[in-house]
Order: C-alpha cells, then structure tokens, then sequence
C-alpha cells in the first residue's frame, strides 16, 4: 500500500539500513606469513589497502558482516590481532 504523498504505482526507495553505508578501518597484527597474506587478500575484495596492515573499506552492513565472517576462518584468536574501527 503506498505512503501518504506516494503516487500510486510509485517504487519505494530501498530501507535505509541497506543505503547506508559504513565506512571501517581494519588493521592487523598476525605473526604468521601464510595466514597474514591469506587476510590481505581477503580484504582486498573489500577495500583500498591503504598501508602494510590497514585497509580502508566502505561497506553496507550485510557486507561487513561477510567480511568479518571470512576473517574468522583465516585467523588464529589466540596469535593473531584483527580490529576494526568503524569512522563517521
């Protein structure tokens, strides 16, 4: 059913939540050199690598999620140090 001031047959634009985006800083300390190369690869489908262990990314939500859910596979908790600093 359209909105009050929509016209009748009108598209509704996307929900907010998947039209923001999210822009996220992530750096990484991982000792190892075959895991480390494996996360720099995955972020780079994600982002601009911007310095040695930091990349830049600008991503939707669900697009995080994803990302955070491949790192997860790749690193090891105990050794490894992944953060992620989401920016206005």
């Amino acid at each position: 059913m359209p909105k009050q001031n929509e016209k009748p047959g009108s598209k509704r634009p996307p929900d907010r939540a998947r039209r923001r985006s999210l822009f996220v800083v992530v750096s990484y300390d991982i000792p190892d050199d075959k895991r480390r190369t494996r996360v720099m690869k995955t972020l780079k489908d994600y982002g601009a690598h911007v310095q040695y262990s930091v990349f830049e990314c600008d991503l939707k939500p669900h697009d995080l999620k994803h990302m955070r859910e491949r790192l997860k596979w790749l690193i090891d908790e105990k050794r490894d140090n992944v953060r992620f600093y989401r920016l206005c």
